[in-house]
């Protein structure tokens, strides 16, 4: 990918303002408390644990739409992986929060692999971004 421009500088500083919005603070709040540190989770254990219209129903559902919308200004080119990844951790936050996705795609067929899609791609992209980026560091050293 190209360097990084002043542009995708105040595309990031754009994504860090909504990061750090109310709602969005509150919505990494309660994953960093009750998702980042436990095992996966089933799609019927979130359920249980956290019933439909529950607050933490809203979280993964923000949390998701964040990194959704990440994705689509990745994916088409409209920010700078690099830059994103240098800042962002997207992979640990799929592999928490992609029981959901999977379980609404199965639930919708009209919708398919469509619902998440940009996540999940940023989630694989910053997968094999850190494993280069690992193999760099490993370098210096």
């Amino acid at each position: 990918m190209a360097k990084a421009t002043l542009e995708d500088a105040y595309i990031l500083l754009e994504l860090e303002e909504l990061k750090f919005s109310p709602a969005m603070e509150e919505a990494f709040a309660w994953f960093s408390r009750e998702l980042a540190h436990s095992p996966t989770m089933s799609y019927k254990d979130f359920m249980k644990r956290y019933p439909e219209g529950s607050d933490a129903q809203r979280y993964v559902a923000r949390i998701g739409q964040f990194y959704e919308t990440m994705g689509t200004l990745a994916k088409h080119g409209l920010v700078n992986t690099n830059l994103l990844f240098d800042r962002y951790g997207v992979q640990p936050f799929w592999e928490k929060l992609s029981f959901h996705t999977e379980h609404e795609r199965k639930a919708d067929p009209n919708v398919g692999n469509v619902l998440g899609e940009n996540f999940e791609w940023l989630a694989n992209q910053n997968q094999v971004w850190l494993k280069k980026h690992l193999k760099k560091m490993k370098k210096r050293k």
